[in-house]
């Protein structure tokens, strides 16, 4: 389990067998730590091929945890479910597991290293963080995201710290802070040369790829050159290598986006249903590689489509 954990890290999914995926999150008599390690593999594999499917699988771990009465194994599936939802432009039903579930909301509980595993730690604030991001709270999400890299600096934590970092530059980059973002991806870049960790950069691909093309025309030094680069083509490898052909109304679904309008502004400026423009953002994310509108704006700006 915990190969394939690496894999994925170093975004080698083809690796992965198909067989493994409808498998992985049915892991019994396991520890604790393999438990989780096979919910969190599957749900990133089941939310990359196949999209919403990733929240009924989640919802039935979420219920086996709270079975359970292990609360690490309640905690982190919950907040699993609850950042997937976030992603999904579903906010509001994230923030209803959230309470449902009685997840921490206080910083200091959700950081407490000391009484949950660290997992289930990483879990909990990485889901709060997004939450937060798509809520366009983006001071508190920051506050969070960044307290979460100081504990996992602190601790050796490396890939927490990844995903961190990766984290703090959506935030920075929805919030308009370019300079933030860019100063979050070297850092991040910092730290792959001792380990390939790349996922979650490949998580965030849309932002991603605007930030690194940020880079690569600001930041001469020859080793980020290099990196910026590597990561790029991997990204295009995981993704369409070429622009995508929308439809008249997903250009304008993809206009409302990039505007910062939300799913029901939208609508009502297009004069049709909520349930209408969710499906073509459907179809979007499916031409692009990409899962969230904020993926989707920077996407569309780093090929200038829409200019």
């Amino acid at each position: 389990m915990l190969t394939l954990e690496l894999d994925l890290e170093r975004n080698r999914q083809e690796d992965i067998p198909q067989r493994t995926l409808g498998s992985l999150a049915k892991t019994r008599g396991a520890w604790i730590d393999i438990h989780v390690a096979s919910v969190s593999v599957s749900a990133e594999l089941m939310f990359e091929q196949h999209g919403e499917s990733v929240i009924q699988l989640l919802t039935k771990a979420a219920d086996d945890g709270r079975a359970t009465g292990i609360r690490g194994l309640s905690y982190h599936a919950s907040g699993l479910l609850a950042y997937y939802l976030a992603e999904l432009e579903r906010p509001d039903e994230a923030e209803q597991v959230w309470r449902d579930h009685g997840l921490p909301l206080d910083i200091h509980d959700l950081l407490d290293l000391d009484r949950r595993f660290w997992r289930v730690t990483e879990a909990l604030c990485c889901a709060r963080v997004g939450l937060l991001a798509a809520r366009d709270e983006h001071v508190a999400a920051e506050e969070l995201v960044g307290r979460l890299c100081g504990v996992a600096s602190t601790r050796g934590l490396t890939r927490t710290l990844l995903r961190g970092l990766a984290l703090s530059m959506v935030v920075a980059h929805r919030a308009g802070q370019p300079r933030r973002a860019l100063a979050r991806l070297v850092e991040f870049l910092r730290l792959t040369k001792k380990v390939d960790y790349i996922r979650p950069l490949v998580r965030h691909r849309g932002v991603s790829r605007s930030v690194l093309q940020q880079l690569l025309r600001d930041d001469q030094r020859e080793d980020m050159q290099r990196s910026a680069k590597s990561i790029l083509t991997q990204l295009d490898d995981s993704s369409v290598t070429a622009p995508p052909i929308f439809s008249a109304r997903e250009l304008e679904v993809l206009a409302g986006i990039r505007r910062n309008l939300q799913n029901k502004e939208i609508a009502r400026h297009l004069g049709m249903t909520d349930e209408g423009v969710r499906y073509h953002l459907r179809n979007i994310y499916s031409k692009t590689g990409v899962r969230n509108r904020t993926d989707v704006a920077s996407y569309a700006q780093s090929i200038d489509l829409l200019s």
